[in-house]
C-alpha cells in the first residue's frame, strides 16, 4: 500500500512534508494516513476507507487509474458484511428467528376483483369555445349644437 501526502503531515515530533511517498512495508509513521494522502493503488484506497467514517468518503482522494466508483462499491460491501456476502440469498437457514411467514391462500374471484384497478375511462373533451369577434364601437353623430 502506498500513499502520497499532498500536504505536511505533523507525525509525533516531525512532520513528513508534502510530496512524500508513504509505503505500508516502512511503518516508520501513524497509521491510518491523513485525509489528503493520495492514494495510489486500490489496495490502499480501500483500507482508508475502511478506517475513515463514510461521512468523509468524499474528502479521500485516490490516483487517477483508480475506478472511484468501483472502489467505493467494494468499500461498501465490505462495510455491510464484514465477514463476506452471504451464500445463499433463497432464505433464512432453519436456525434463523425469523421463519418465512406461510404462504397466502388463492383469492376468490370476488377478492381478485376487489383488488383490479378501475378501469381507465378518459373523461369527454371540454367543448373548445370560440372567441367572440371584436365589437366595432358604435359612433353617435355630432349634431354640432354648440
Amino acid at each position: 500500500m502506498k500513499w502520497q501526502l499532498a500536504g505536511d503531515w505533523p507525525a509525533g515530533p516531525a512532520v513528513i512534508p508534502a510530496g512524500t511517498i508513504l509505503d505500508s512495508e516502512a511503518r516508520s509513521w501513524p497509521m491510518p494516513p491523513p485525509l489528503d494522502a493520495v492514494a495510489l493503488d486500490v489496495e490502499s484506497a480501500l483500507f482508508m476507507l475502511k478506517e475513515y467514517d463514510p461521512d468523509l468518503w468524499h474528502r479521500i482522494i485516490f490516483a487517477r487509474d483508480i475506478d472511484r466508483a468501483a472502489v467505493l462499491a467494494e468499500a461498501a460491501s465490505r462495510r455491510r458484511w464484514p465477514n463476506g456476502p452471504p451464500q445463499s440469498m433463497s432464505g433464512p437457514s432453519p436456525s434463523s428467528p425469523h421463519p418465512l411467514p406461510p404462504p397466502q391462500q388463492e383469492r376468490s374471484a370476488q377478492q381478485r376483483k376487489d383488488l383490479e384497478m378501475p378501469k381507465y375511462k378518459p373523461r369527454k373533451p371540454r367543448p373548445v369555445r370560440k372567441p367572440e369577434p371584436a365589437k366595432k364601437p358604435v359612433r353617435k353623430p355630432d349634431h354640432g349644437d354648440s
